[in-house]
């Protein structure tokens, strides 16, 4: 079965019409004064769109622009508002120098955090100042763990805001998707994801279940804290593939799988 992996900064096309304050044109190149804020609405008109990855799951269009001479690429949510800036230019440093020339145990000197596996985005590395260095390893980003010597791919900061299709349940449960909104019944309530969603439970344990999907919805019964899935997804355990729904021509009907709060797995 062949399937096509996005690495981050993939660009489709390009062609970008600024009219955001501060900011001009130098032949191609959007110059601004300063970087955006993170959640702020970027002011632009777009008649064609770049696509990065920004997350397993979340795929957004995005420009590039330039501040200080180093290219930025900004990705925008719903209302366009900014929820990724990454960059992998030569001429960025963060504030303690670090560089894409620095390794994995450059940046190690200068941050607690643990390195975090993202399946088919890389793995990744939170540094104090809010940037995240990214190691893209291989065909799908995590072929394996990039070592002390390695060098960074690139740089990043990305959102949490629930208003941009991202919900924090805890510090144990994500749920993000191009489109997130609680439906409440009879019977209850339920938070739906659906298009690039992602739901994470026991996110950085070691009995993180990750479930993804790029087409398909994903359901979170808020009563019973069950995850319910159909159609196009993958499913992952431990770092290991626990499911995958939907895809390779034997699933005609792809079925509805439910992982239950106390572990259990349900096909129907």
């Amino acid at each position: 079965m062949k399937r096509i992996h996005y690495a981050p900064l993939l660009i489709f096309t390009l062609f970008v019409r600024a009219c955001s304050p501060g900011s001009s044109r130098q032949g191609n190149q959007i110059v601004f004064q300063k970087l955006p804020e993170l959640c702020e609405v970027f002011q632009f008109e777009t008649e064609a769109t770049v696509f990065e990855m920004v997350s397993s799951a979340g795929v957004f269009p995005a420009c590039e622009i330039s501040v200080n001479g180093v290219v930025y690429s900004i990705a925008l949510g719903d209302e366009r508002r900014v929820v990724s800036i990454s960059t992998k230019d030569p001429g960025f440093e963060t504030e303690n120098g670090l560089s894409v020339n620095s390794t994995l145990e450059d940046i190690s000197k200068f941050t607690k955090s643990e390195l975090i596996r993202e399946p088919g985005f890389g793995y990744i590395l939170e540094l104090p100042s809010g940037w995240v260095a990214g190691f893209f390893m291989g065909q799908t980003g995590t072929e394996s763990p990039p070592g002390l010597g390695t060098k960074v791919g690139w740089f990043f900061k990305r959102v949490r805001c629930s208003h941009l299709g991202e919900i924090w349940i805890g510090d144990d449960l994500l749920i993000r998707g191009d489109h997130v909104e609680l439906i409440e019944t009879p019977g209850g309530k339920t938070i739906s994801a659906t298009g690039n969603a992602l739901v994470v439970r026991h996110l950085g344990d070691p009995d993180e279940l990750r479930i993804a999907t790029a087409e398909g919805s994903i359901f979170y019964d808020v009563e019973t804290k069950d995850i319910r899935c159909a159609d196009l997804f993958t499913a992952e355990k431990n770092d290991k593939r626990l499911f995958e729904g939907g895809f390779g021509e034997a699933l005609v009907q792809p079925p509805t799988v439910t992982f239950h709060a106390d572990g259990a797995t349900e096909v129907t």
